[in-house]
């Protein structure tokens, strides 16, 4: 039995998965491919057996290793049943499936069966096992095996993956910065109100030969010039100058047979130069990609540890981006898929209700080409894109193309977006420097602290901030603290800057009574500069305190600090909830360790485990064996 750490992209994955399953949700990918002349059944599930014998990727669950840190494990080929069942119909419902920390298999596959051949196959699985290209490679495989043909000799397996990563880091490299600390939080403000999502499909004939055009004038790879298109219709659309894109990369080197899962995601920041060439445009959107691949490939910081820091550092809810993939394989179905038309003419629009966002705010583009013709998916929240903006899409990308063609050097400023431009319908929502800011919904949240009797919210050249009357025993940091602690619930408001008393009315004397306690700033109280220091000491401040030691190796005597602020990973964060869990303690969440809110916040919303009591921290639980 082998066993070892994870690769980045089980990294994401697996945290992705863990706090899902925590929460009670659950999420499970399917693919059906038809088999077509059929096949005998016992082929195929020979086919099968070979192949859950040759990558390890189909014999591997996921624990917690004694330091914290997740690992995956290798069992043995001899005796792994293997997941597969045959049906005369497909199934309309997923079978069970494993998690992030059992041993049941993360997948399935079904085989739709009549006397005896195979027409079609589906394979259930979590996205911790394979993406799109190693699901092709899977069936590519399997289908040569049923063929009598010889595979690919080598093979590169996760644990391999990761001890490479692992060796060979430069130690340079690890200074990269998160490219959200100067852009909102979204793509536009939450405030705009709950719609509902659908898949804009635009296939655009004829347009291959206008993007390899310009690829050979700015010296450019595809992507660049799609998501340089994209990125100008987003700033175009919402006025702003920059979109924080989430690059969906799958960095399979050539030559790679493995079917695991080496997708991640990386941030990328557009911005929008005026002056520029489109040329040039393409250029630095292609070097800002290249050093993102550069740092994930040579072992700077992971993205989510760098988002976690920037979340503190702004006090914010967290970030939204445009997600933005241009896949190697192109779908099956799909107006792209049928006869080409050689004429421009007859752009085909298809637009359908789905359910595949994770986060409602966060559009996802997905480009490619079938043939000499470009298919651009969007997927988005109609409080994002309307329906009507969306189906224009294809219109503004072939508008730009044709300027880029016609005049690569020109400046950017030259194309203007054919439809009009967003308006938004709340005059609340203004941008604070780089935040978003509804300025009502943030005088909801402060409202909202028990220790506030009145508050007022003001947004001024840049600046949030909020004037407090506070109630007896209450303090300025208890009211902040509340606020941090809504931040995760919406992408439109912050933690103001500073905080001034609000006062409570005129004196005897006619002077106006500060509306907070002696000895706090009458000048401003700033969280920079006024933030306390505050000691564990509930029972539930104390167990918490003692989980991070546990699992993060280093005391923590500040729970007036956030998660990350305490020296906390992303990736240690399950052990916690593990470590808490053995103590008796359930409740840990994601926002609880991705969002700004004080670890005495996270405390509060602790509750001891139904049915046992909370355990006093003892040596005992300093270090417990893995799960497997």
């Amino acid at each position: 039995m082998r066993s070892g750490p994870l690769t980045a992209s089980q990294q994401d994955r697996w945290l992705a998965l863990y706090w899902r399953e925590s929460a009670g949700g659950r999420k499970v990918r399917t693919s059906v491919r038809p088999v077509d002349p059929p096949l005998p059944v016992t082929v195929v599930t020979a086919a099968l057996s070979r192949l859950v014998d040759r990558h390890e990727v189909l014999r591997t669950t996921f624990t917690l290793g004694e330091d914290g840190m997740p690992v995956q494990v290798v069992h043995p080929a001899a005796g792994f049943p293997v997941p597969f069942s045959v049906r005369a119909a497909p199934a309309s419902d997923a079978p069970p499936l494993g998690g992030a920390l059992t041993r049941a298999p993360l997948w399935h596959m079904e085989l739709t069966a009549r006397d005896g051949l195979v027409s079609a196959l589906r394979v259930w699985y979590k996205h911790l096992v394979t993406d799109g290209a190693g699901l092709d490679e899977w069936y590519r495989q399997l289908f040569m095996v049923c063929r009598g043909e010889e595979l690919p000799a080598s093979v590169t397996q996760p644990l391999d993956r990761a001890a490479g990563k692992a060796s060979g880091t430069p130690a340079a490299a690890r200074g990269n910065t998160d490219p959200a600390l100067g852009v909102p939080q979204s793509l536009v403000p939450a405030g705009r109100g709950a719609g509902r999502e659908l898949t804009t499909t635009v296939a655009l004939p004829g347009a291959e030969e206008q993007v390899d055009e310009v690829c050979r004038a700015a010296g450019v790879a595809r992507p660049a010039v799609l998501k340089s298109v994209l990125g100008w219709f987003f700033c175009r659309y919402t006025g702003q100058d920059r979109v924080l894109f989430a690059d969906v990369l799958a960095p399979r080197r050539a030559g790679d047979h493995g079917i695991d899962c080496v997708t991640t995601v990386a941030p990328v920041l557009f911005v929008l130069d005026e002056e520029a060439g489109f040329d040039e445009m393409c250029r630095r959107v292609q070097d800002a990609a290249l050093r993102v691949l550069w740092d994930l490939r040579a072992g700077g910081a992971p993205a989510r540890e760098l988002r976690a820091q920037t979340v503190a550092r702004r006090r914010v809810g967290g970030f939204s981006p445009v997600y933005f993939n241009f896949p190697r394989r192109s779908p099956l179905t799909g107006p792209g898929a049928g006869p080409k038309e050689s004429t421009r003419s007859r752009v085909r629009v298809h637009t359908e209700r789905t359910n595949i966002l994770d986060d409602p705010l966060s559009p996802v583009c997905e480009v490619h080409f079938v043939g000499p013709e470009l298919i651009l998916r969007v997927t988005a929240d109609t409080s994002v894109l309307p329906e009507d903006t969306a189906g224009r899409v294809g219109a503004a990308v072939l508008h730009l193309l044709d300027t880029m063609t016609a005049a690569p050097t020109a400046p950017v400023r030259t194309a203007a977006l054919p439809f009009p431009a967003l308006v938004f319908p709340s005059s609340g929502v203004r941008l604070a420097g780089a935040s978003w800011v509804d300025q009502r919904s943030l005088s909801e949240a402060v409202a909202s602290a028990p220790g506030a009797a009145a508050s007022e919210v003001e947004l001024r050249a840049g600046t949030v901030t909020a004037r407090v009357r506070l109630r007896p025993g209450a303090t300025v940091f208890d009211v902040h603290e509340h606020v941090l602690a809504r931040l995760h619930e919406r992408r439109d408001i912050v933690a103001p800057d500073c905080w001034f008393p609000l006062p409570e009315g005129p004196d005897d004397d006619g002077h106006d009574r500060p509306g907070w306690v002696a000895r706090t700033p009458r000048d401003g109280w700033t969280p920079d500069a006024h933030r306390p220091v505050l000691a564990p000491v509930t029972p539930a401040e104390i167990a918490l305190a003692e989980a991070v030691r546990v699992t993060h190796g280093h005391p923590v005597t500040d729970m007036a600090l956030t998660y990350t602020e305490a020296g906390g990973t992303q990736l240690r964060a399950p052990a916690v909830a593990e470590e808490l869990r053995a103590r008796g303690w359930v409740g840990l969440r994601h926002a609880h360790v991705a969002s700004p809110c004080t670890l005495r916040t996270v405390a509060r919303d602790l509750a001891a485990a139904t049915g046992r009591p909370p355990q006093a921290p003892s040596s005992h639980h300093s270090r417990r064996p893995a799960r497997m």
